[in-house]
């Protein structure tokens, strides 16, 4: 089992990643930490020398554009069947990797997802349980209705992980891409246990809306028109609070889309369910 840390703010205690991971009761063969050129040399030779003993490789990676570019290179350096993904600012139960691995060979799938527990300001705490995408129609349909699969959650079999691989050209909902392109082409399962903490305490600032727009748009044929102007509405709310530029370009149509959410909630209220099937 290797575990991949991707780390690009300085700011964030990267030793409680780090240490989850080395305390778990399946213990990793290998902990691949990997720094873009927002971590300083300084720093990232500073927290190397705390693990001079443990399995953890420091890497440090100047032209990793996101997160995605560290996933990838982390799998590849993988020489174990399993790879699991961990966020710098989240962290792991004990158990996680064993339960996680359990399930995934009981079921012989490629990939687990879990739920998570949330940590949001103020201290307040919020349980999220995995659920069985299938029901929704697909992986990108169950994403689109957040439910939860947080990539922290993901334990994948090395050879599927470097055959889908992470969409380094994506900087947001790329783990909703890699998901679902994976559940086209390989076995998926889940586990509702949760052993996965993640970490929003600090206020979250939506960026890169463009990106999200553009899986959306690829998404489309496969989730339906309602579901698609749901998002898209949900987008432009997000990309407003954030005062991202990109609003300008897709306000008219977030307009359009939001009158049409409207008229048809109208309009099931109204019409009975006899008159709403023809």
């Amino acid at each position: 089992m290797s575990v991949v840390i991707p780390w690009g703010t300085p700011a964030v205690a990267i030793t409680r990643a780090i240490g989850s991971a080395l305390s778990q009761d399946l213990r990793p063969q290998a902990v691949f930490v990997l720094a873009n050129n927002r971590v300083s040399h300084a720093l990232l030779t500073e927290t190397a020398q705390q693990y001079a003993n443990q399995p953890v490789r420091f890497l440090y990676v100047p032209g990793c554009r996101n997160a995605n570019v560290a996933r990838n290179l982390g799998t590849a350096l993988a020489k174990t069947p399993y790879v699991a993904y961990l966020d710098a600012d989240d962290w792991w139960c004990p158990a996680h990797l064993r339960s996680s691995l359990s399930i995934l060979a009981r079921d012989n799938a490629d990939l687990i997802y879990s739920g998570m527990t949330v940590h949001h300001p103020n201290a307040r705490i919020e349980q999220r349980v995995a659920g069985d995408w299938h029901p929704y129609g697909s992986m990108e349909a169950y994403c689109l209705n957040y439910q939860a699969a947080p990539t922290p959650s993901l334990l994948v079999r090395t050879d599927t992980a470097l055959d889908i691989m992470w969409d380094v050209s994506l900087c947001r909902h790329q783990d909703y891409d890699f998901k679902a392109r994976f559940a086209r082409s390989y076995k998926t399962t889940f586990k509702q246990d949760i052993t996965v903490h993640v970490d929003w305490e600090q206020p979250r600032r939506h960026r890169h809306h463009d990106d999200c727009f553009r899986v959306l748009k690829d998404w489309r044929p496969r989730i339906g028109q309602k579901l698609y102007q749901r998002h898209y509405v949900n987008l432009c709310r997000t990309a407003r609070r954030s005062r991202d530029p990109v609003l300008l370009r897709v306000a008219p149509m977030c307009i359009t889309y939001w009158f049409a959410i409207k008229l048809r909630g109208l309009r099931n209220k109204l019409l009975p369910p006899s008159r709403m099937q023809h």
